[in-house]
């Protein structure tokens, strides 16, 4: 029972106690008795509009960022930062004149000056005791480099706003969630608030102190589709592999989308050698160098993420060993194509093989999405073997190739493989249940799930595809898949649509779902799916239309459409635009080439 005299206190006093109480525990306060609800109703009502306007917030407009950053600090009241769950950052602005909300249209590009509203921009200061009270945050609480204090100062004159991005996703004491929205008008490494992230991560890793932003924080993507004029559809943004090893040290992760992932912090000029990391230096841990030096590499069975999802990828070569030691138990590992300037992937199997060799205790779902983009080496994808043998994983879900599928027998059936293929295999009946055996094998019992992508290529050297159907009907039948839920087959426009006939009747009646083109029937067994995320905040105000998604292609499209409709523009396209937003500033136009960006 609480002591009669604090009851007793004034109204006022009482509830301005309530207001000083850390918010976590204003409902307890408020249970307490009749006396302390009366007094907590302002905060409980303030609590509820918080949360009904924070739970997802994001930087669309320029007011966001400083309002819940003053929460956040400690400025105002802390009850607005604490039910930020979500946040999304569509890209930084540069100068006062750009403190407009962004332009989200879909269509044309345009210019940097065309991604804001035409609206005067916001008026707003910061005043020097609080700028003194953020960047002595920086300096004692995020104690970072006093090189880094002194720029943050300059952002904040000039009105760079990513070192207050940077705060506000460090402070949020319930962050669990964080998006970088991919905004090709924000070229510039140093001008973002990942930049200034990649460093608090680093020093926080230093001194095994975390900020109460990154304690909890568990899903972060960068990149992320908008499908607004932002997007490009080859990823020409420099996205650092610090930025990427960083993320993956956070204490709490355990999914991550990376979209544009470069093996290393800059590109390589004229073909010189990249001086990125040099093992035998060790520069000064307490400097910016030291602590990019400090994350560059990946120790084994360093993080804690269990989702990996990386798009439009490159050549990593030695990076991908260390990438692939790094989770402790990594459950989900999805490859997503895409074009990314000045990287080509040469051997698609480089990307898997460590993987599933060193995950092998806890990989549960292996997706391969656009993956007629991707090169195999001696193979349309990937093959299923020695080198790459998921048998014993305990493996839910896995993609390939329809053809590697088949044709992988014929590696196996002697020791002389390039003798006869599979088709010529097929045909001697005797020799039929030793395939399939050879193929149901490469599966661990476990598997819920098969993807088979089929290109046209394929399609021209298989013919009608009857071998590849007698074989899944035999694997099917035959129970060596017990677990064996659903079968997704894409089916190219030069594939028939009745290309298999029977398979869904079998699979139906072994309790197999079998999705292809001719199989009209409602499934019976809900699959989910990786899929990269979509920015909430640009979704709300959309026109709602039934999409469904598309294992092959990983997006969500109109149900009967292989892709999705593009949007038209609205209103006069960007070029037409006649009001000059940036007239005497830099934009990111004055920066054309890629080597210039990082």
């Amino acid at each position: 029972m609480l002591p009669r005299g604090l009851t007793a206190l004034p109204t006022e006093l009482i509830s301005r106690m309530i207001d000083l109480a850390d918010p976590a525990t204003h409902l307890d306060i408020a249970c307490t008795c009749r006396r302390l609800l009366e007094c907590s109703k302002d905060v409980l009502e303030h609590h509820k509009q918080a949360h009904q306007k924070y739970k997802v917030v994001s930087d669309r407009d320029p007011a966001t960022i400083p309002t819940l950053l003053r929460s956040a600090s400690g400025l105002t009241s802390p009850i607005d930062a604490w039910h930020i769950r979500s946040l999304e950052i569509w890209g930084s602005r540069w100068e006062w004149n750009e403190w407009r909300p962004w332009k989200l249209r879909p269509g044309p590009a345009g210019r940097r000056c065309h991604a804001f509203d035409h609206s005067r921009p916001l008026e707003w200061s910061i005043s020097r005791s609080e700028l003194a009270h953020y960047l002595k945050s920086m300096r004692e609480e995020l104690r970072l480099p006093e090189e880094l204090v002194n720029s943050a100062r300059v952002a904040f004159d000039q009105g760079n706003d990513s070192v207050a991005q940077m705060l506000l996703i460090v402070l949020c004491p319930r962050l669990q969630s964080l998006k970088f929205i991919y905004n090709r008008h924000d070229k510039v490494g140093k001008r973002r608030s990942l930049h200034w992230l990649t460093f608090v991560i680093a020093r926080s890793l230093l001194d095994d102190s975390w900020p109460p932003g990154l304690q909890n924080l568990q899903e972060v993507a960068v990149g992320v589709h908008s499908e607004t004029c932002f997007n490009d559809d080859v990823v020409g943004l420099w996205y650092t592999r610090t930025s990427f090893t960083a993320i993956l040290r956070l204490p709490s992760i355990k999914s991550v989308y990376f979209r544009g992932l470069r093996p290393e912090d800059k590109p390589t000029i004229d073909g010189e050698p990249n001086d990125d990391y040099d093992p035998d230096h060790e520069p000064d841990p307490a400097s910016t160098e030291g602590l990019t030096h400090s994350i560059y590499r990946l120790p084994l069975r360093c993080s804690t993420v269990e989702n990996l999802y990386l798009e439009s990828i490159g050549d990593y070569d030695t990076f991908t060993q260390d990438l692939a030691e790094a989770p402790k138990a990594l459950k989900t590992y999805t490859l997503h194509s895409g074009e990314l300037e000045l990287h080509t992937i040469t051997d698609f199997d480089i990307l898997l093989e460590s993987f599933v060799h060193n995950q092998k205790e806890s990989l549960e779902s292996i997706m391969v999405y656009d993956a007629g983009e991707f090169q195999g080496y001696r193979c349309t994808l990937y093959q299923l073997g020695s080198e790459i043998d998921v048998s014993e994983l305990p493996l839910r879900q896995i993609h390939l190739q329809l053809d590697d599928l088949v044709h992988n027998a014929s590696f196996w059936f002697d020791s002389k493989p390039w003798y006869r293929s599979a088709s010529a295999i097929w045909e001697d009946e005797t020799q039929r249940q030793i395939c399939v055996d050879l193929v149901a094998g490469l599966f661990p019992a476990s598997l819920e799930v098969l993807v088979l992508g089929c290109c046209d290529y394929a399609v021209r050297l298989g013919g009608d595809m009857r071998m590849e159907e007698d074989i899944l009907i035999k694997i099917i039948e035959s129970g060596k898949l017990p677990a064996l839920k659903a079968i997704y087959i894409h089916q190219p426009d030069s594939l028939p649509v009745d290309a298999f006939k029977k398979l869904p009747e079998v699979g139906w009646d072994n309790g197999v779902d079998v999705h292809v083109k001719s199989n009209l029937r409602t499934p019976r067994h809900q699959v989910q799916f990786p899929m990269a995320p979509q920015a909430k905040s640009y979704l709300a105000h959309r026109e709602i239309i039934e999409t469904e998604f598309d294992p092959f292609s990983g997006r969500w499209v109109v149900p009967g459409q292989q892709t999705e409709q593009d949007n038209e523009a609205e209103g006069l396209p960007a070029e037409h635009t006649t009001e000059d937003l940036d007239s005497g500033g830099e934009t990111d136009d004055d920066i054309a080439e890629l080597l210039l960006q990082w």
